[in-house]
């Protein structure tokens, strides 16, 4: 299993595990976290000097790139990849391999829920904030799809 394959594996089994409480429309506010969260979360504590994170003083919690991590990727101080409280962050996107930005797949999903109710979903965000999916099911779609969210592992493995 390659680097960015275990890297995914933590953050599926992040969401499996219950050790986050589910919240919406932020990454991290006083009720949890959304599913991207959680990878923000996980990626700050494998790397506490080159993300950190603050209270926004609206409830929610903002993730920074420190300066030295903006320097050692952009030039653009005032890029919007660098900080935020809502979207996902250039070197949180670097960590897993999201294909694009705030991990949309590839093209649209259709997930069939239990109840045989339909989702048609563009990202991760949709599954957690619009559609409420609870976290051990977004990490089942992340398996199912991980080929249309992810770049390739270049060392190989597959989710499970």
């Amino acid at each position: 299993m390659g680097v960015l394959t275990e890297r995914r594996q933590k953050l599926v089994d992040a969401l499996r595990d219950g050790s986050f409480t589910q919240s919406y429309y932020a990454l991290q506010d006083k009720s949890g976290y959304c599913c991207l969260g959680v990878a923000s979360e996980l990626t700050r504590l494998e790397h506490p000097g080159d993300i950190v994170k603050y209270d926004s003083g609206d409830g929610t919690m903002t993730y920074a790139c420190t300066e030295a991590m903006i320097s050692a990727i952009s030039t653009n101080v005032g890029d919007p990849w660098h900080s935020s409280s809502l979207q996902l962050i250039a070197p949180v996107i670097d960590f897993y391999g999201f294909r694009y930005n705030d991990a949309i797949f590839s093209k649209p999903i259709t997930v069939v829920l239990s109840d045989q109710t339909t989702i048609v979903s563009e990202g991760l965000t949709d599954l957690n904030d619009l559609s409420e999916l609870p976290f051990p099911d977004i990490a089942d779609v992340i398996v199912a799809h991980q080929d249309l969210l992810f770049i390739s592992d270049p060392d190989g493995g597959r989710l499970v």
